[in-house]
């Protein structure tokens, strides 16, 4: 099991939405500069900081996120968004070799406040545990 506390707030699913919509002219330049490319850049970054001094995994995980949130203002789904920074920035620090199906077997959201247990103050804390699909039992057919 792999525990990376990532300190800070990342962005929210309306941010994001926010920030595709504008794309503004850099200066007196021509050259465009998007929003959203630096919103991601920065997100990405900051998870790839916290990450990097783990270890690689080399088996497929069970993804999980404890959204450590100072109010309830937020939806929890605007801000479990942020998974899509999590997952790039563990690619970029090396600690997962992909994020598609092949290594990312589930993904689980948790949220806490302040005043519940495991809170650390805003940021999130991802574990990343070895999946194990459940053994199946084989039950009788239904007549």
């Amino acid at each position: 099991m792999i525990e990376i506390w990532v300190p800070g707030k990342l962005p929210t699913e309306n941010e994001m939405l926010d920030a595709r919509g504008r794309i503004a002219f850099a200066g007196r330049s021509s050259k465009r500069w998007n929003k959203y490319a630096e919103l991601k850049r920065q997100a990405d970054a900051l998870v790839m900081l916290h990450a990097r001094l783990h270890e690689p995994v080399t088996w497929p995980v069970h993804v999980t996120c404890a959204w450590n949130q100072p109010t309830r203002r937020l939806d929890p789904d605007n801000v479990a968004a942020g998974i899509k920074f999590v997952m790039d920035g563990l690619v970029l620090a090396r600690v997962l070799p992909a994020d598609g199906a092949r290594w990312i077997r589930k993904i689980e959201h948790q949220f806490l406040y302040p005043g519940d247990k495991g809170y650390r103050g805003p940021g999130v804390l991802i574990t990343l545990r070895r999946w194990e699909p459940k053994e199946v039992k084989d039950e009788p057919a239904r007549k």
